[in-house]
């Protein structure tokens, strides 16, 4: 039986085996807290929208994110299993937040 955590899961294989597999509620251990400030709630709105899909699903089982509007403040909730996963979560959306700032000072110059 490989145990991973939260849910007890089945799955019947073609030899009639059963394999026994769950996922740990608390296997998260590694955690950021980002809060981003913009200004303006349009600038807001389109980074959030624009992070959305990405939020929604989710490429890698070893974190997870959460989204979430504060007034003018963008808050960002990484939970990983380890270090590098923080790590390489929290680079990926604060350069997917920085190109879209960028992209959209280019927009308002023009």
């Amino acid at each position: 039986m490989l145990r991973l955590g939260l849910s007890l899961n089945w799955l019947r294989l073609s030899t009639d085996r059963d394999i026994a597999f769950s996922l740990e509620a608390n296997a998260m251990k590694a955690k950021a807290i980002v809060r981003l400030k913009f200004p303006s709630e349009k600038h807001l709105e389109i980074v959030f929208k624009a992070l959305e899909p990405e939020v929604r699903k989710t490429v890698t089982m070893r974190s997870r994110t959460s989204l979430e509007k504060d007034d003018a403040l963008l808050v960002l909730n990484v939970e990983a299993k380890d270090t590098v996963a923080l790590r390489a979560a929290l680079n990926a959306y604060l350069r997917w937040i920085n190109s879209i700032i960028s992209v959209l000072e280019v927009l308002e110059t023009r």
